[in-house]
């Protein structure tokens, strides 16, 4: 499993940000025990190592920070040793923060015109994470918003850093139905990226990691917890 890497940082991506849970945590992270992140959907990486696999598939230019941002209440996930160097994992500084909240915390650092890639992680990505990324580098909208091909959430956005202006330094906002509602109103364009078929599904229950599972290895029996 590598670090991420990609051929620049033509696509001025500033930071990654993998939103890891917020209040309340998913059927599924009760009853493992643990972070949706940790769980593995096929023989050799975990959905965390399978995100940041993506990431650098995607054209991410290598030193990018990948942060995985989580809620007080939700555990955090392990990280393999390899990644140490590129991955963060932040704990919330409020509850009731909101993802938009957590995410505008999180990329204080990232300069105003730079992106911020935004990705809902307790979800499977069977796709590739090039479509977004390469609308960022296109530089035509101010907020790009992936689906599938029957409209449904793909979980993936594309943020430039300033439309987090529209966040309060506290107080809770919601990424999709406050933040992009108030980037549109404010006049930022919002461009819809749509990937071919259906690429992205949550991993909420037991049952959608076992379909998972099946779309990584079809034959493949169990799904295992990552060992120590």
């Amino acid at each position: 499993m590598r670090s991420v890497a990609g051929p620049s940082r033509g696509s001025a991506i500033g930071a990654v940000v993998l939103l890891a849970g917020g209040v309340v945590a998913p059927p599924l992270a009760h009853a493992a025990g643990c972070s949706v992140l940790d769980l593995t959907a096929s023989a050799d990486e975990t959905i965390l190592q399978r995100w940041v696999r993506l990431i650098g598939e995607g054209g991410v230019g290598a030193g990018v920070p990948v942060r995985v941002v989580h809620g007080p209440q939700v555990m955090a996930p392990c990280v393999a040793d390899d990644l140490r160097e590129t991955v963060q994992i932040v704990r919330e500084r409020d509850a009731y923060r909101g993802p938009a909240g957590a995410v505008r915390d999180a990329i204080s650092d990232v300069a105003a015109g730079d992106w911020a890639l935004v990705i809902e992680a307790t979800r499977f990505h069977t796709g590739p994470l090039t479509p977004v990324i390469e609308a960022a580098a296109r530089n035509d909208a101010d907020v790009f918003v992936s689906c599938n091909e029957d409209h449904s959430p793909a979980g993936v956005y594309a943020i430039r850093r300033s439309v987090f202006d529209h966040v309060a330094s506290v107080g809770y906002v919601d990424l999709k139905e406050q933040l992009i509602a108030r980037a549109r109103a404010a006049g930022d364009r919002v461009h819809v990226v749509a990937h071919e078929g259906v690429v992205s599904f949550p991993l909420r229950t037991r049952r959608e990691l076992l379909r998972a599972a099946a779309v990584s290895a079809p034959t493949r029996s169990a799904v295992e917890r990552p060992g120590p």
